[in-house]
């Protein structure tokens, strides 16, 4: 299992806050977008209009809306590899900010989100919407 927060637990909201995954963060993400429930039972979407029992790869490289993106370096689901290859994806890639002491969930709960990444992001909305 993996800790979702950093070791700046100063940045947490509450002191003792920690998650533990059991499994891969990422393909369970991908197998959320790929399914949905229903009063049957669980449908798995992609397998009708694709024709795979998989989801597809998601083609970043169409996205024509400029994107943000924000990493943190203690982000355990999202490591620098991760990250570097998801940038080189992104065409249209208007900013980029890493927080080398962030884990993946002080993106919400850190006590500094706000001052750090949220009025950064309201500007780039005001910029570009």
């Amino acid at each position: 299992s993996a800790h979702m927060t950093s070791a700046a637990t100063e940045c947490l909201k509450c002191s003792e806050l920690m998650f533990h995954m059991n499994m891969n963060l990422l393909t369970n993400v991908k197998k959320l977008h790929f399914s949905f429930p229903t009063d049957a039972g669980i449908i798995h979407s992609g397998a009708l209009p694709f024709l795979q029992t998989t989801p597809p790869a998601y083609e970043i490289e169409k996205i024509s809306t400029p994107i943000a993106v924000w990493s943190g370096g203690q982000d355990k689901f999202a490591d620098p590899k991760d990250i570097t290859k998801l940038l080189s994806r992104i065409n249209n890639l208007y900013y980029h900010e890493n927080f080398p002491f962030w884990g993946h969930l002080d993106f919400v709960w850190g006590l500094d989100a706000a001052e750090k990444m949220y009025m950064k992001i309201i500007e780039l909305l005001i910029k570009y919407l």
